[in-house]
């Protein structure tokens, strides 16, 4: 029933957007009480419609050909926008909500919502006034935004599973490619993570981020800081933290790109609880310092026996992905650089992140690529994905006019990818163990003034001799010029996974021979293989890296040595 009790009829809310206004639809909420329906309002709106205000702004700062993510901080500050609470609550938002002066429409301004779908137990809402299923996620973080009296003017939210028409497959399409655009453009992206329901208090794990995000470097060393300041940092706070990272919300594959695009406009929110995305990644990256790494582990180790919980460890997976991968991302994005993410660090994303249809492992990503290589992959979900992964090294090779691609082909994937072309699916990409991957410390800053070196220039055996090759018309093949420089004598064991290797494919060495001569300059020579430039600073092998060539080989060679130093974490 209908608040005035008569009888729910349902209707389409929808009606063709035109691709030539470039129109997106975009929710409104209604303020309700706890125990109403949830009620939204869906309309229309164009991208195209600048208020003369915010054109004249761009124009005369000579911003017109800058990213969103680089004219909004500028843009806010000409229009004095000050941080203030909403109504409701009295929650301060990170990124202010943009007074009427600010706004860059004519009909206002828009945020973009990221979220996992969850499971497909579904809720009504009334979406203009008629009965609408929204997955129960979506319908908790509805109801979060209702009662806080936010989006209701002219202040709206753009929320893929209302505003794109999920029964129009050509309509699916169309607004997909568009994701880079609108979270790109929306003046807030907000991360909602879930509600404040599990065995820790996100407000925990928050007041933690922002704790370490404020020390300076001298109080980074946590052990040390443990001793000085008693108190500062507490065991509840990790154990939030950790429970933090566990949510499903991080191995979501289509949440990268969203949070990506949001860069420095990023939210993360739980209920009513926020924290700004820069403060996030900077108290992140405190625990890779020095030996925090470790600390963390005995401090939740103390929080679970406190709670007579079974000891499970970090969820490491979401803290490398936020550490070692979309850190550096939203830097990028927030300084205007963002296509550079090339063939690489997009399989390191795909790997690291999980998605329903296989394929969308290249589809959630395309607003990451560079915009002509995405037009050519384009979104066609009637491709095998063996075909759609070919068909994503073919445009990368074409468009880069280079083999390198073929740097990260795995014959050994189990989709039946071409030898060639590198399989999205597969897990056994550990970053730091490639060579095109940057030997970075924690606190090493990313952005235009720290880029790593592309791979090609690091190891590079061609000294720039043009590629030749031809695409035939049997997809699976792809041919190319070469020479021959030696013949493999042996092959190790691919990784399946982190310290999981297949050992069905190795093939002994029967004779150890070398180039470079005793073992000593051997080892020189393979270190400087193995580093290259990979150093933070860009710089040339150092001789303290030789060190490498003497770690044990084995860990039940290192076990007494670990033993021996105490280093527990390893030696159990």
């Amino acid at each position: 029933m209908a608040p005035d009790g008569k009888p729910l009829v349902r209707q389409s809310p929808y009606r063709p957007l035109n691709d030539g206004k470039d129109e997106i639809r975009l929710v409104r909420i209604k303020p309700l009480q706890s125990d109403e329906l949830v009620q939204c309002h869906l309309s229309t709106a164009s991208l195209n419609e600048f208020r003369p205000e915010y054109l004249s702004f761009i124009h005369a700062s000579g911003l017109v050909e800058h990213s969103v993510r680089r004219v909004l901080p500028k843009w806010i500050r000409s229009c004095k926008q000050r941080p203030h609470a909403p109504p409701g609550k009295g929650v301060f938002p990170v990124v202010p909500e943009p007074s009427q002066v600010a706004h860059r429409y004519r009909w206002g301004d828009f945020a973009a919502l990221s979220y996992v779908w969850g499971e497909e137990k579904r809720e009504m809402i009334l979406l203009n006034g008629t009965p609408f299923p929204v997955t129960k996620n979506l319908e908790i973080a509805l109801r979060a935004l209702a009662i806080n009296k936010e989006f209701q003017g002219n202040y709206k939210i753009w929320i893929d599973a209302i505003c794109i028409n999920q029964n129009d497959e050509v309509e699916r399409g169309s607004q997909v490619r568009k994701m880079r655009q609108i979270y790109g453009g929306a003046w807030a992206v907000v991360s909602w993570l879930g509600n404040n329901n599990g065995r820790a208090d996100v407000k925990d794990a928050f007041h933690l981020l922002r704790t370490l995000a404020s020390l300076s470097e001298d109080e980074q060393e946590l052990t040390t800081l443990l001793i000085k300041r008693p108190g500062l940092v507490r065991e509840e706070g990790f154990f939030a933290l950790h429970e933090l990272m566990k949510r499903p919300y991080w191995s979501r594959l289509w949440v990268i790109q969203e949070v990506v695009m949001g860069a420095s406009f990023t939210i993360l929110r739980c209920d009513d609880e926020l924290l700004d995305w820069e403060c996030f990644c900077n108290g992140i990256s405190v625990l890779y310092r020095g030996h925090n790494w470790t600390l963390k582990d005995l401090l939740l180790e103390r929080e679970h026996k406190r709670r007579n919980l079974r000891l499970s460890g970090w969820h490491i997976t979401s803290l490398h992905l936020v550490h070692q991968a979309l850190r550096e991302l939203i830097s990028y994005e927030g300084e205007g650089i963002g296509t550079r993410l090339g063939f690489r660090r997009l399989l390191q994303v795909a790997s690291s992140c999980q998605c329903r249809d296989i394929r969308d492992k290249v589809f959630g990503l395309l607003g990451l690529m560079d915009p002509e290589i995405a037009r050519e992959v384009g979104h066609d979900y009637s491709l095998s994905p063996p075909k759609l992964f070919a068909a994503v090294a073919k445009a990368f090779i074409k468009h880069t006019n280079s083999l390198e691609p073929l740097r990260l082909a795995n014959p050994w994937g189990r989709n039946g990818s071409p030898a060639w072309a590198a399989d999205w699916t597969w897990k056994g990409r550990m970053p730091s163990w490639r060579p095109g991957s940057t030997f970075t410390g924690s606190l090493s800053k990313t952005g235009a003034s720290n880029l790593p070196p592309k791979p090609e220039t690091v190891y590079n055996a061609d000294n720039g001799t043009p590629s030749v090759y031809s695409f035939l018309e049997d997809w699976r093949y792809l041919q190319c010029d070469g020479f021959v420089l030696d013949a493999v004598g042996g092959l190790g064991a691919p990784e399946r996974y982190s310290f999981e290797w297949d050992s069905d494919s190795i093939i002994p060495y029967p004779s150890w021979r070398s180039a470079y001569g005793n073992r000593e300059e051997t080892s020189t020579a393979l270190m400087g293989a193995l580093l290259g430039l990979r150093h933070t600073n860009h710089g040339g092998t150092q001789l303290h890296n030789l060190a490498l060539s003497c770690l044990p080989s084995t860990f039940l060679t290192a076990f007494p040595q670990f033993v021996e130093r105490k280093w527990s974490w390893l030696a159990n």
